[in-house]
């Protein structure tokens, strides 16, 4: 289950969301080790922070704030659901948000997708010229940190992460992923259905890769296929999800 969550939308406010976690142990556990090296997300931007149905008190509410501030953080506005949370952020003259806070594009796949889809990797030739290609007119959100388990990045737009996605991390962008480091975790490029979306890793050993509505599982690489075969790119091929070595010869 995601802990925690930086959900980032083009001309949008960016959303800080620990509602993933049941206490304040281990709501500051995850904001603390997430901001710690991801500070950057915040430069120039309007941020949120989901508290969810966190219940804290005075003392764990200025701990919070403390920890998004060390960050260089201003929450412009906080979304909670508890009266006794939002008491307190109101006595502290923290802006409370009205409707509902953004969410994570999705990685879930409806029941009708997943009759339609084959759960199948094909490995591509090494000396293949499909290369990724970054579109011009998609933002790019760049990230330097590794991802662990818990921890989940959303964008509205091309992602790339300068670090590993661990196993149990999410990362989910409407255009292009790229991954400068091994990718272990779960990926979803193309989300909005753009199937012109790749994913990039220095090495490609997901959980699970989605484009589009296209689903795979991790290549078998048994199958006379290097585990160190160097930095590939997954793309969408006659509907299906095509790996392509992008190491030099």
């Amino acid at each position: 289950m995601t802990k925690i969550a930086i959900i980032s939308q083009p001309e949008q406010s960016l959303l800080i969301d620990i509602s993933g976690c049941s206490t304040y142990t281990e709501a500051s556990h995850h904001l603390s080790s997430t901001l710690e090296s991801s500070n950057q997300f915040c430069e120039n931007k309007h941020v949120d922070l989901n508290l969810g149905d966190l219940v804290l008190d005075n003392n764990e509410v200025a701990q919070i704030l403390s920890i998004i501030s060390e960050a260089g953080i201003e929450p412009r506005q906080v979304f909670v659901q508890k009266n006794e949370t939002k008491d307190i952020l109101q006595k502290l003259g923290i802006a409370i948000a009205s409707g509902e806070p953004a969410k994570l594009l999705s990685l879930e796949t409806s029941a009708a997708e997943s009759k339609n889809t084959k759960d199948v990797l094909v490995i591509a030739d090494k000396n293949s010229d499909d290369a990724p290609n970054l579109l011009a007119n998609q933002p790019v959100l760049y990230l330097r940190q590794t991802l662990r388990s818990g921890q989940a990045v959303s964008h509205g737009g091309h992602l790339v992460i300068i670090g590993d996605v661990n196993p149990g991390a999410e990362i989910m962008a409407k255009g292009d992923i790229i991954v400068w480091g091994a990718l272990r975790g779960m990926a979803h490029a193309g989300v909005d259905g753009n199937i012109d979306a790749h994913i990039s890793a220095l090495k490609l050993a997901p959980i699970q890769l989605r484009i589009a509505h296209a689903i795979a599982r991790a290549p078998d690489r048994s199958a006379g296929f290097s585990a160190n075969a160097g930095p590939e790119t997954a793309r969408i091929v006659d509907g299906k999800i095509r790996i392509v070595s992008s190491a030099p010869e």
